[in-house]
């Protein structure tokens, strides 16, 4: 019996517009009167995560595992969080600086941190993946002000780009690619994998009573730690390999067809 399902949200739960299908919050609120919890997994921060279901009012309804794992809230209460250290970040920051393709942004529990270019832009639009940010003239400071658990890197050519040189830093990180611009930073240890492992510790939820979705790298951990995995159809062809089952794409709201099969 599947007491959990976890679904990765931009390319998996979200359609192409960024929207969630239209029956998400009737989906979700049947399988909890079913004893089925639903996590959002995602590489997100938490506070844009929950600004999107609070938008269909099920905000309270669901568990968020965002920052790929490195930060999980219940009904308002942090139940997990993975910080990355000062250092390690200065460590990075030397690196990314002589990318000049790359911008950089800091993931803290309250807040995200990016800085300006000179242009006056942030190389990405910060309002589309973070609820929360603050612009700042020393990215650095931001260690002083937050929890800091992920460094996200744009770049607009990831895959290879600044993944084949960040990706050498993987035996001492998490260093995950989460989709074509995005490369993510974080503690050793910390995935949706290990997301779902704390998930399922604290409710008492075993591998094999777990169901999850994914479409892109960052999500392979969850795929192999979960029974029944989903890639969507629309997903990389690594995960695709990996996961036990297909889904229907995104813009074909796979999810909520698989969602359904449960009911």
């Amino acid at each position: 019996m599947i007491k959990l399902a976890a679904a990765d949200m931009d390319g998996t739960l979200l359609d192409s517009s960024h929207a969630l299908p239209a029956d998400t919050a009737k989906v979700i609120l049947a399988l909890k009167e079913k004893g089925i919890r639903f996590a959002a997994a995602s590489g997100r921060q938490y506070h844009s995560v929950r600004k999107i279901f609070d938008s269909i009012d099920i905000g309270d309804d669901i568990i968020y595992m965002a920052e790929n794992g490195g930060v999980i809230v219940d009904k308002g209460e942090l139940i997990s969080c993975t910080p990355l250290s000062r250092r390690d970040i200065e460590m990075f920051m030397g690196i990314l600086e002589k990318m000049p393709q790359v911008s950089i942004l800091l993931s803290g529990v309250e807040s995200a941190y990016v800085k300006k270019d000179p242009s006056g832009s942030f190389g990405f639009d910060a309002a589309l993946y973070c609820a929360r940010y603050e612009e700042l003239s020393d990215l650095l400071t931001a260690c002083d002000k937050d929890t800091i658990v992920k460094i996200a890197v744009h770049d607009p050519d990831a895959e290879n780009g600044c993944w084949k040189e960040l990706a050498e830093y993987s035996g001492s990180f998490s260093v995950v690619l989460s989709n074509t611009h995005w490369v993510d930073i974080m503690a050793k240890g910390v995935d949706k994998g290990k997301g779902l492992e704390s998930i399922g510790r604290i409710y008492d939820i075993a591998p094999h009573e777990m169901m999850c979705f994914g479409d892109y790298l960052n999500d392979l951990a969850m795929i192999k730690y979960a029974a029944e995995s989903y890639a969507m159809e629309n997903g990389h062809p690594d995960l695709k390999a990996a996961a036990r089952h297909i889904a229907p794409s995104n813009d074909e709201y796979g999810v909520m067809q698989i969602l359904k099969t449960l009911l």
